[in-house]
C-alpha cells in the first residue's frame, strides 16, 4: 500500500516522482528473497487444489450428515475443532492457493511488484500451516477410517450375496463353507470349504504344478483379512478368531542387498518364528517352503521348520510339492494333509481346483514341459 500511495502522490507532484521508484526498488529486493520460497510452494502445490476440493467436499458432506452410531458419530467430531469446521479451514486453503497459483498471469506479478503479494500470501500459508498442525494428522486419519467403512459398504452393496463372517471366542480358528478368492470372476472361481482350528496344527498342501495351492493359501489369508475388518466374505459362511495374518510367499532375491531368494525366505520365516512368540494368534501360510535349494536340503529344513512350528503350538499352512513330508504327518499332533490334484487325459491337463483330504497323488511336471516343447528322454 505504501509504494501505490507514493505513486498517488507522485502523479499529484505533491512528492518527488523518484521515491515511487525508491519503494519499487524495495520491494522488488523483498521479493528475490523470497522468490525461491514461492516458487518451491507454487511448484509443489500447482496441482494440489483439485484434491483439496474433493476433501473439501468429503469432509463437508460428512459434516452435514445426521448418524444414528456412536462410533460414526466420534468420527464426525474430529473434523470439529473450536466450533471451527475442517471443511470451512480447508476451504481457506484453497483460497490462499488459488491467488498463489495466479503467478502465471502476468497481471499478479505487475501487482506482485506493487503490493509484494509474494510475501503477503506466504505469510498467510504460513500461519495456516501454524494454526492447523495439530489438527491435519487427525483429519488424514479419519477420512481414512470414512474411506475404509464406505469401501466395505461399497464392496457389501457390488457383492450382496457375500456373506458376513462370524468372529469366534474361541483362538485358533479359522474355518468357512464354499469360500472363494474375491478378485477370480464368479464364472470361473472354484470354492472350497475346509474346517482349520485348534493350536498347535498346520495344513500341509501338496499338489501338482499349477493346480490351485497358491491361490487357495490367498484366499483364506484375503478372506481372514476381510472378516477381521468387518467387510462380507466371499463364501456361504466363514468363521475366523482374533488373529493376525502372516504370510511367506513371493520372496524375491535382492541385487543391491546381495540377499538371494533363499535367504529372503530364511529371514521371512525368522520373521514368522518370532511373531508367533506373540500374544497374538498367527494364521500363517508359507508357500512353497524352501523352494530356493536344493531337495535333499529342502526335504531336511521343511521338516525341522514343521517340528518348530508345531512345537510353538502354531497356526497355518505350508505349501509344498515335497511329498515325502507327508510321512511325518503321523509323528506330530495336529497335523492335516491335503492336496489339489489334477487329470492328465490325452494332450490335455485337467485342474479341477477342489480341496481334497490327503497326499497329491497326482502329478504333471513332465506333461508341461512336453506341452512346452521339451522332449522328455527316458
Amino acid at each position: 500500500m505504501s509504494t501505490t500511495a507514493t505513486i498517488v502522490l507522485a502523479s499529484l507532484e505533491m512528492i518527488p516522482s523518484g521515491i515511487p521508484m525508491i519503494f519499487v526498488v524495495a520491494n522488488i529486493i523483498l521479493l528475490g528473497s523470497v522468490f525461491n520460497r514461492a516458487k518451491d510452494i507454487y511448484q509443489k502445490t500447482i496441482s494440489s487444489n483439485q484434491v483439496l476440493k474433493a476433501y473439501e467436499a468429503q469432509i463437508a458432506a460428512i459434516e452435514q450428515s445426521e448418524f444414528q452410531s456412536e462410533y460414526l458419530k466420534n468420527l464426525k467430531a474430529r473434523f470439529v475443532h473450536d466450533q471451527v469446521k475442517a471443511s470451512q479451514v480447508i476451504k481457506k486453503l484453497e483460497y490462499i492457493l488459488d491467488n498463489f497459483h495466479n503467478r502465471l498471469n502476468l497481471m499478479y506479478h505487475i501487482f506482485n511488484i506493487l503490493f509484494i503479494l509474494d510475501v503477503y500470501w506466504l505469510l498467510q500459508a504460513e500461519k495456516w500451516k501454524e494454526n492447523t498442525k495439530a489438527d491435519i494428522e487427525a483429519w488424514f486419519e479419519a477420512i481414512g477410517e470414512w474411506e475404509c467403512l464406505t469401501s466395505m459398504g461399497a464392496f457389501h452393496y457390488a457383492k450382496p450375496e457375500y456373506a458376513f463372517p462370524k468372529i469366534s471366542e474361541t483362538p485358533f480358528t479359522v474355518e468357512g463353507t464354499a469360500v472363494g478368492h474375491p478378485l477370480i470372476k464368479d464364472k470361473s472361481r472354484v470354492n472350497n470349504s475346509f474346517d482349520f482350528s485348534g493350536k498347535g496344527g498346520f495344513c500341509r498342501i501338496t499338489c501338482s504344478n499349477m493346480s490351485g495351492k497358491s491361490t487357495f493359501l490367498r484366499t483364506v489369508g484375503v478372506n481372514a483379512v476381510l472378516g477381521l475388518m468387518g467387510a462380507p466374505v466371499c463364501a456361504n459362511a466363514f468363521t475366523v478368531s482374533y488373529l493376525q495374518v502372516f504370510t511367506s510367499m513371493r520372496t524375491q532375491d535382492d541385487l543391491e542387498e546381495s540377499v538371494s531368494s533363499f535367504y529372503a525366505e530364511l529371514k521371512r520365516l525368522k520373521q514368522l518364528l518370532g511373531a508367533i512368540d506373540g500374544e497374538t494368534p498367527v494364521l500363517f501360510m508359507v508357500d512353497e517352503v524352501l523352494k530356493g535349494t536344493n531337495s535333499e536340503d529342502r526335504h531336511k529344513g521343511a521338516i525341522a521348520l514343521i517340528r518348530q512350528l508345531n512345537k510353538k503350538h502354531a497356526f497355518g499352512f505350508v505349501s509344498t510339492h515335497d511329498i515325502g513330508l507327508g510321512n511325518i504327518t503321523n509323528e506330530l499332533q495336529g497335523v492335516k494333509n491335503y492336496s489339489f490334484n489334477s487329470v492328465i487325459e490325452g494332450d490335455e491337463i485337467i485342474f479341477d481346483y477342489t480341496l481334497t483330504e490327503g497326499i497329491c497323488k497326482s502329478f504333471n511336471a513332465t506333461k508341461l514341459m512336453q506341452k512346452m516343447g521339451i522332449e522328455i528322454i527316458d
